[in-house]
């Protein structure tokens, strides 16, 4: 039994680093997760907009900001070779 229970704690205690490490490498963070906080917000304001004007003014800018995040999305990936 007591070998049982120390093979468990050592098994835990091998996973734990691996999924810590996972997390810590994407910083908690997916790199989708920015365009998606965008495209949420983007909508609200669109539902929030008051009239024509209001509208084009959010929709013109929510391109520019979901585009911009689409960029720093891939930016911040990217990879050189050396």
């Amino acid at each position: 039994m007591r070998k049982l229970i120390i093979a468990a704690a050592g098994l835990a205690a091998a996973v734990l680093p691996v999924t810590a490490a996972s997390a810590q490498y994407h910083g908690g963070y997916n790199r989708y997760d920015r365009v998606r906080a965008e495209q949420r917000e983007c909508r609200r304001e669109l539902r929030h907009a008051r009239n024509r004007w209001e509208y084009r003014r959010e929709l013109a800018e929510c391109r520019r900001e979901i585009a911009r995040a689409r960029f720093e999305s891939r930016r911040h990936h990217y990879r050189p070779y050396r």
